[in-house]
């Protein structure tokens, strides 16, 4: 049972490095953008809104694209990686199936053996109970033997 979650820590593991990477792209190609509109453009800032629409609308339309992608490829990776985590918990359910009916029958095994050892017991202690009754019961005989009644043990 230890390979899933040596599994796991793999995938975490891996998983850090990869959103690492993807925000080093993103921040990358910004920096790079950027740096082409100041090449092209110069560095003068202006103060007219219009440029700085201009610029918004040159940074979002080749950001977000990339945004995108990266994006729809992270969903894709996360169906997979659904996927997979599906079919071990499946695999996990099947072998907890089967161990939960060894169990059942190990357990019905030990409920069958204390009720044979319970009604064991029950018919040796009855026949203990005979026993004692049987030597604690007197009778005596009808004819008395010089004057006296003649006691008789039984058992």
């Amino acid at each position: 049972m230890s390979e899933p979650s040596n599994r796991d820590d793999t995938r975490r593991v891996w998983a850090q490095p990869v959103f690492i990477v993807i925000a080093v792209i993103v921040v990358t190609v910004g920096l790079a953008l950027v740096g082409v509109y100041v090449s092209i453009f110069g560095f003068n800032l202006s103060r007219d809104q219009g440029v700085w629409g201009q610029f918004g609308d040159f940074l979002g339309g080749v950001m977000n694209p990339l945004i995108g992608c990266i994006t729809l490829a992270m969903v894709i990776w996360a169906v997979f990686l659904q996927r997979e985590l599906l079919k071990e918990a499946r695999t996990q359910l099947d072998v907890s199936r089967e161990e939960l009916k060894r169990s059942s029958e190990a357990l019905n095994s030990q409920s069958n053996a204390m009720q044979r050892q319970n009604r064991d017991a029950w018919f040796f202690q009855l026949m203990t109970f005979r026993q004692q009754a049987l030597r604690s019961f007197t009778c005596y005989n009808e004819e008395p033997v010089d004057g006296h009644l003649q006691q008789v043990q039984v058992g």
